[in-house]
């Protein structure tokens, strides 16, 4: 199993030069991967029940957000060796053929580093988005599907022809063609979406979960592998799974600073704790093995801390004190 790091594009760390410290030590480190999330939109109730990365909610005391592809392009110009990907883009809210050609350039210029996870938008908090940007709030399973279809026709065509509902095109000249682009299907959290994995089925060369239990992945593993042998595609599906992390020597401490979050999030602490990463190196180690046998291929670590400086520091140490057991 590999590990990722999720950089603070927003938050109350989310400053470039934050972006920067992290991408670089996450390189250093000798990590897989960094990632960034997507939202067009945002403001602190969104981020009260969805956050991403550094201080309990409490403590925020800006709301800064920096729009992901454009994060994710000059990252990826700055790392010579991490991947880089996207956890995930709200793929309705975006204009696929725009959105092919973004992602295109960046696994190019990147000599195939990038990780593309997509979405339909999360229930309720992202209906002010969808309204802003005139997109069918209802429909944005729909558009979503057909828009994973476009992009793969953009990206092996050439020229490229498309008749669907919402985006129609003929013999257009789109370039540059990349090589393959992985496209993993998010939706879903804390517990097993049937439409996500329908979609990982259908059109993905992956999952990207988030807070799931080794119990709830190995048995969306095991619909995904089912269904992909049904339909004869013939992939192995690369399973990245998103988790928060706090690495302390002491449990109790690890608890105290993230039960803020956990409680907005999970509803309670209890149940934050079953589906993240609390506590010392050696019970990390301990779960993660199970997440590892259920079938998880990289772990996207989401650090929470109350300031920038000790975030970094459990990075190094993760890298220091965990990851060598895998």
């Amino acid at each position: 199993m590999k590990f990722g790091v999720r950089l603070p594009n927003s938050g109350s760390f989310a400053n470039s030069e934050n972006i920067q410290a992290l991408a670089s030590s996450a390189e250093d480190m000798g990590y897989h991967s960094v990632w960034v999330h997507d939202h067009i939109i945002w403001n602190k109730e969104q981020a009260k029940t969805h956050p991403t990365v550094g201080a309990p909610v409490k403590n925020q005391s800006h709301n800064n957000f920096f729009e992901s592809i454009t994060t994710l392009a000059y990252v990826a110009g700055m790392c010579k060796n991490t991947y880089v990907g996207l956890a995930a883009v709200i793929l309705p809210l975006r204009n696929p053929i725009i959105l092919a050609k973004q992602l295109a350039n960046i696994q190019i210029l990147s000599n195939s580093r990038l990780l593309v996870g997509v979405v339909p938008g999360a229930p309720r908090i992202t209906e002010k988005e969808f309204e802003a940007l005139r997109v069918d709030y209802h429909q944005r399973g729909k558009i979503m599907d057909e828009y994973l279809r476009v992009m793969k026709v953009i990206w092996s065509r050439n020229p490229a022809s498309f008749n669907g509902v919402y985006v129609s095109f003929n013999d257009i000249e789109v370039m540059p063609k990349p090589d393959k682009i992985p496209l993993l299907i998010g939706g879903g959290e804390k517990g097993l979406s049937e439409r996500a994995l329908r979609r990982v089925i259908e059109h993905g060369d992956g999952w990207i979960p988030a807070y799931l239990t080794p119990e709830e992945l190995t048995l969306g593993i095991q619909k995904i592998r089912e269904g992909l042998k049904k339909s004869d595609r013939l992939i192995n599906p690369l399973i990245v799974h998103e988790m928060f992390v706090c690495i302390d020597n002491s449990y109790e401490r690890a608890i105290n600073l993230v039960k803020n979050n956990f409680g907005s999030i999970f509803g309670n602490v209890e149940e934050g704790e079953r589906r993240s990463l609390v506590g010392e190196p050696d019970r990390m180690i301990a779960r993660l093995e199970q997440y590892e046998e259920a079938g998880v291929d990289i772990t996207e670590l989401k650090f929470l801390s109350p300031d920038f400086n000790t975030m970094r520091d459990m990075v190094i140490r993760f890298a220091k004190d965990v990851a060598p057991s895998f």
